[in-house]
């Protein structure tokens, strides 16, 4: 029953994933061939399949590829969104050392506006904190610390703490990216331009 279930999902796979389709190929060209259906009697025993632990570690190994490959494809998306809306890739790889600051300021003007138009279209975003920078603030021994960076005399774990709010910190609160169309290569941040 598994090796019908991954012979379905291969199917899947292969069709809609040219690059696994690719190293799928690629590994069909490198199997031996099959031994005839009738072995002699001299002839060593067929090798078994797979067994279903080891179809169970393939099949998490893919999902395990499939996540991380789905992680590089949002946020390059997320990146060409930005240099789409506000130049954000050509302004950061800028040398800006030989611009006077009227310049710089004039540049970065036209970028914050079209990366703040681009994030405020595809991010909801929302404040850790509502307090203002520099507002005292008292954590409880039960506060997020992976929502909350403490920094400076750090405690153990198990005190409350009193501190001065440096940043209020972001939270992801919904994120809208485009479907990519069938054939769109991810790794194509912004195209090149050609004018004719």
């Amino acid at each position: 029953m598994t090796r019908l279930w991954f012979a379905w999902a291969c199917f899947f796979r292969v069709l809609l994933d040219g690059a696994f389709a690719g190293r799928a190929w690629a590994v069909r060209d490198r199997l031996p061939e099959l031994p005839s259906a009738q072995p002699s009697p001299t002839s060593p025993p067929l090798a078994e399949g797979p067994t279903d632990e080891e179809l169970e570690e393939a099949r998490e190994a893919a999902q395990a590829e499939g996540r991380t490959e789905g992680r590089a494809q949002g946020a390059l998306t997320l990146l060409s969104l930005l240099q789409s809306e506000g130049r954000f890739v050509d302004f950061i790889k800028q040398d800006i050392t030989a611009f006077d600051d009227q310049d710089v300021g004039t540049a970065a003007r036209v970028v914050h506006d079209g990366c703040r138009r681009a994030l405020k279209d595809r991010v909801e975003l929302s404040p850790i904190l509502d307090q203002k920078e520099g507002a005292a603030v008292t954590l409880d021994k039960d506060a997020d610390r992976q929502a909350i960076k403490l920094t400076g005399d750090v405690p153990g774990k198990a005190a409350a703490v009193k501190g001065t709010l440096k940043h209020h910190g972001w939270r992801a609160k919904g994120l809208k990216l485009p479907e990519p169309t069938k054939g769109h290569a991810h790794d194509i941040v912004f195209p090149a331009e050609v004018e004719l």
